[in-house]
């Protein structure tokens, strides 16, 4: 379909970019501190302002310091984006589509694969896309900037996910309740704004009395903290007690007890030592076994949280009556559904925001019948 000659002005209207973050935003906003469990309980409370930039900073740290929460969620994504991705044509019930509804499911499901990111930066393809929503299931909500380019019909070339740096809810009294838009970031501007249409991608867990608090890792926080800390204690525990304690009767000066101490310390990784008329020592054997140690039991249970809250029961996870083939197959369709549902909120998206605007830039307006992506786990394995 070509180009309408009425809607040409619209192209450069499209393509603005309204949000241009620099290189340097991810460093600034990346969490380099340690956190302890006062910080993260203070960075959970954050949110009372209504702003997401340090609740974002958490969730970032749980992803890169907790192994288990970024597969979990990395399963989610991948599963979704392999969905079939179906764009259905309104129809009435029983009916065929008409040749109008038909051209424009056709025109959207050309316009969204069609996505043509940059390799060298951030930007997203449309797979990419379906990968990044499913994130606001978790982390209570996302915003993607949409990038518009055109030939013989307005797509959208890509997205580029968008930090909380740059959006924050309102707080001021008296006013709509609603997520507002900080084009140059929470450190430069006093107000937000409202979000253009056809820009941007919102996505927002509803599930919940407010998206505020829609976070799924919110949950996690402390099994986080359980998780994260418990792992230098097992480590410790480790070099003190996994290889044989050593002793040692020094007959001398102080200059005896330093050899005898440097030896000692050296004899761990030597395997081997030299002993003088002056000096003896003894190996004491180590723990033999590691059975009940309460750092492993919480990095374990920290770790089966994660599992239920995002994946639903594992067989890793919990222990139920009958036999393996059964209890599997129970768990493989909670699976199942964990997926079906994160599929369903992506296109939910999809079908409110990203279609409309495809459909407005091209036709110049917007019908009240319009297509619809449908996904299909079909072909999906839900265990991978």
């Amino acid at each position: 379909m070509a180009l309408f000659p009425r809607l040409r002005g619209k192209v450069k209207e499209a393509v603005q970019i309204l949000v241009s973050p620099f290189a340097d935003h991810k460093f600034k906003h990346w969490p380099a501190s340690e956190l302890d469990p006062e910080s993260l309980k203070s960075l959970k409370e954050s949110i009372a302002s209504g702003r997401l930039d340090r609740q974002e900073q958490l969730f970032m740290a749980m992803l890169e310091k907790w192994p288990r929460l970024r597969k979990n969620l990395g399963e989610i994504a991948n599963a979704v984006a392999r969905m079939e991705w179906t764009v259905m044509p309104w129809t009435e019930k029983g009916q065929q589509p008409t040749p109008e509804a038909q051209e424009m499911a056709e025109l959207v499901e050309s316009a969204f694969w069609r996505s043509e990111p940059e390799p060298d930066t951030v930007e997203q393809g449309a797979d990419d896309l379906l990968k990044s929503l499913t994130y606001m299931l978790t982390c209570g909500n996302t915003v993607h900037q949409i990038k518009w380019a055109s030939d013989d019909i307005i797509y959208p070339r890509c997205y580029e996910s968008l930090s909380a740096q740059f959006y924050a809810w309102e707080y001021n009294y008296g006013r709509k309740d609603r997520l507002l838009l900080f084009r140059n970031g929470l450190e430069n501007d006093l107000e937000g704004e409202e979000f253009p249409p056809d820009k941007f991608l919102i996505g927002l867990n509803k599930a919940d009395v407010h998206p505020i608090f829609g976070a799924k890792l919110r949950c996690l926080v402390g099994w986080f903290g359980a998780a994260c800390y418990g792992l230098p204690w097992l480590m410790t525990f480790c070099e003190l007690f996994g290889i044989p304690f050593r002793t040692a009767k020094v007959r001398g000066n102080e200059k005896a007890k330093t050899e005898a101490a440097e030896m000692l310390q050296n004899l761990g990784s030597g395997g081997w030592a030299v002993t003088t008329q002056n000096m003896e020592f003894q190996l004491h054997d180590a723990v033999k076994g590691a059975n009940g140690l309460p750092q492993a039991d919480l990095i374990k249970l920290a770790d089966e949280q994660c599992d239920n809250l995002i994946l639903g029961q594992t067989l890793t996870s919990s222990k139920g009556d009958g036999g393996a083939y059964a209890l599997g197959k129970v768990h493989a369709g909670i699976r199942k559904e964990v997926i079906e549902d994160a599929g369903q909120a992506v296109a939910n998206i999809l079908n409110s925001q990203l279609i409309p605007a495809i459909i407005h830039l091209n036709y110049g307006h917007i019908p009240s019948r319009l297509p619809q992506f449908v996904p299909s786990i079909r072909g999906i394995d839900a265990e991978a």
